[in-house]
């Protein structure tokens, strides 16, 4: 029977690594690829954008303030 001790000593256990497959691999990539799209969309965005943004909003809607876009960094 095992001691106690022995079931939290992991340097006995040795390390497995499995090479990914080329499946996983497509699937990560899929995973992925709309979080590219979007921060090509974020970036694109940003460059359009004018040197201040509206950060604030009164109850009418009307623009209180400014500050620069570079806030959003």
């Amino acid at each position: 029977m095992m001691a106690f001790k022995d079931l939290f000593n992991f340097k006995k256990n040795p390390k497995i690594e499995l090479p990914w497959t080329k499946k996983e691999v497509w699937l990560l990539f899929i995973a992925l690829l709309p979080l590219y799209f979007q921060f090509q969309e974020f970036y694109a965005a940003y460059q359009n954008m004018p040197s201040t943004i509206p950060i604030h909003f009164n109850l009418e809607g009307v623009v209180d303030g400014r500050a620069p876009k570079e806030l959003l960094k």
